[in-house]
């Protein structure tokens, strides 16, 4: 799809999921977008054939495959959070972009491009590595969705429409995501189980030491900043119940 005006700017960033289902004939190119990344994500995640375990501990598993002809790996993770699926959209959908620095250590800013929808944004991300390494830049799409058995999923993908209107900056070498996927899905006990798969290209030249040692080693670090999000989102509801 072609919007009619792209917004560029930096800001604290709020991406609301819709719980509602709207009626067949609203759907839109996004939503056809959002099911073909989602579909191919899935087919990727849930073939146990060529998975391997690569670190298991804390209540997170990490694991990496490897495809004949692609350079670039697969990395996966899963775990559970002791909160109801309702508290983790709550806290993580609202909360994500506002906090990404505490599991992006690497994160110099956040810039909204376009907003199709408010469950299917346009991001330009910045980071720099450090350690001598250029700075990477990416432009991608990113959608959620709830299903019809509450199961919740976000995608994102570099998003080539956009890449095209927005400049590299100087210094700076573009990053391509191929696929980054999660899905929540409610457990019984107030329970929810997180996965997520990432399948991305650094681009220029890295060091082989940083490239699928950081990205998975960053679905660790995601995991668990998105669990003390959920703490101290859980903490502060706790704390409201109590004073009223």
């Amino acid at each position: 799809p072609t919007p009619h005006h792209t917004t560029h700017h930096t800001t604290h960033l709020t991406t609301h999921i819709t719980h509602t289902h709207p009626p067949h004939n609203t759907h839109t190119p996004m939503d056809t977008l959002f099911e073909e990344l989602c579909s191919r994500a899935r087919g990727v995640l849930d073939d146990p054939a060529g998975w391997r375990v690569w670190k298991s501990g804390q209540g997170f598993v990490q694991q990496k495959k490897a495809v004949p002809g692609d350079p670039l790996a697969y990395a996966a993770g899963a775990g559970e959070y002791a909160h109801p699926i309702e508290h983790c959209v709550r806290v993580i959908v609202e909360k994500m972009k506002d906090n990404v620095h505490v599991w992006d250590s690497t994160l110099q800013r956040v810039d909204l491009v376009h907003s199709f929808s408010p469950q299917d944004v346009v991001y330009h991300y910045l980071i720099h590595p450090g350690f001598g390494i250029s700075n990477r830049d990416m432009v991608y799409y990113e959608g959620w969705r709830t299903r019809d058995n509450g199961v919740v999923e976000n995608v994102s993908a570099s998003f080539p429409e956009f890449e095209a209107k927005i400049p590299v900056p100087k210094g700076y070498v573009r990053m391509k995501i191929d696929l980054h996927y999660k899905r929540f899905t409610p457990l019984a006990a107030d329970r929810t189980k997180y996965e997520t798969l990432q399948h991305m290209d650094f681009g220029g030249v890295m060091p082989q030491l940083f490239v699928f040692p950081g990205v998975i080693g960053g679905l660790r670090k995601e995991f668990f900043g998105f669990g003390s999000l959920l703490d101290k989102g859980q903490g502060q509801l706790e704390q409201s119940s109590a004073e009223r």
